[in-house]
């Protein structure tokens, strides 16, 4: 049999695999992987002054602290259930724009922030959060197009979890439109968009 035959006879597929595999063993030893970086999983972090465009809203990210009988709304302090652990509110401050044509409740944006604690999960839908108007205590205000909201969250967490002078790390999240397949209208699909870290102050 030919050469030229033989080489036939091998499946397209060994021609498609064997560069690859050749070319990996030989960045191998080199380190040549050592490097490798995929920029689709780098997120970027977001200072103070940057805000993050989203598809369907301007999220800029202010400070972040502690307070116990200081709730944006005025509430009361946190009180638990009998053998629950001592809570305390966790705020953050973040600036709201809705870039669509459509009004929102500031109810849409849970899932946009979320603060990352050790032990403690708040980014399932199940955990309450209290967004406050920062210039007069309303709660859950409307989100108009075009007008920037600052807004005052508010997490109740378990005290002692994180404390003044720590870092807190914030992921951000994009709401990405989709069609919804029961129905007219639009579902928001969040995907990570980036983070922020601020130093946890107390008040």
């Amino acid at each position: 049999m030919s050469i030229a035959r033989r080489l036939r006879r091998i499946p397209v597929l060994v021609w498609i695999v064997a560069p690859v595999v050749l070319a990996a063993l030989i960045a191998w030893p080199l380190g040549g992987w050592d490097t490798v970086e995929l920029r689709s999983r780098v997120l970027p972090e977001y200072a103070a002054n940057q805000v993050l465009h989203t598809h369907r809203f301007d999220v800029r990210v202010g400070e972040a602290w502690l307070t116990m009988d200081h709730h944006p709304a005025g509430y009361d302090a946190p009180d638990p259930l009998p053998g629950d652990p001592a809570e305390i509110y966790l705020v953050v401050r973040a600036e709201f724009t809705n870039t669509t044509a459509e009004p929102a409740r500031a109810s849409d944006l849970g899932g946009y922030l979320v603060p990352e604690i050790d032990g403690v999960n708040l980014s399932t839908g199940f955990v309450p959060i209290d967004y406050v108007l920062a210039a007069d205590g309303t709660t859950l205000p409307e989100l108009n197009p075009g007008l920037e909201r600052e807004l005052l969250l508010v997490w109740t967490i378990p005290r002692g979890s994180i404390e003044p002078g720590d870092e807190l790390r914030i992921a951000l999240f994009d709401g990405v439109p989709q069609k919804s397949t029961l129905g007219y209208g639009l579902l928001w699909i969040l995907e990570p968009a980036g983070y922020a870290i601020r130093t946890v102050g107390e008040r």
